[in-house]
């Protein structure tokens, strides 16, 4: 457990240990929200207005291979999005 202090205008330093973990760089972004007592910090990507992203070909199978395990009722769980994503 690591233990972190609020500072004068309420900000907080993520541990690097987790930040590595986690593969947190500068500029992430994160949804704030409570659960009961803790703070819940949840990594987003944003994407400027407008913008138009597609999957490759590979990412649209993934996709597709994804939803139906979904519909099936299978589901796995992943400790961070690194672990999730296949990075080449």
């Amino acid at each position: 457990m690591n233990l972190i202090k609020v500072k004068k205008k309420s900000q907080i330093t993520i541990p690097k240990e987790v930040r590595e973990k986690l593969g947190v760089e500068p500029g992430d972004y994160f949804n704030v929200d409570t659960k009961g007592d803790k703070i819940i910090l949840t990594p987003q990507i944003i994407s400027p207005k407008g913008e138009v992203s597609s999957l490759s070909k590979k990412g649209e199978k993934g996709l597709k291979e994804s939803l139906n395990q979904l519909k099936k009722g299978k589901i796995s769980v992943y400790e961070n999005v690194n672990e999730m994503v296949d990075v080449e």
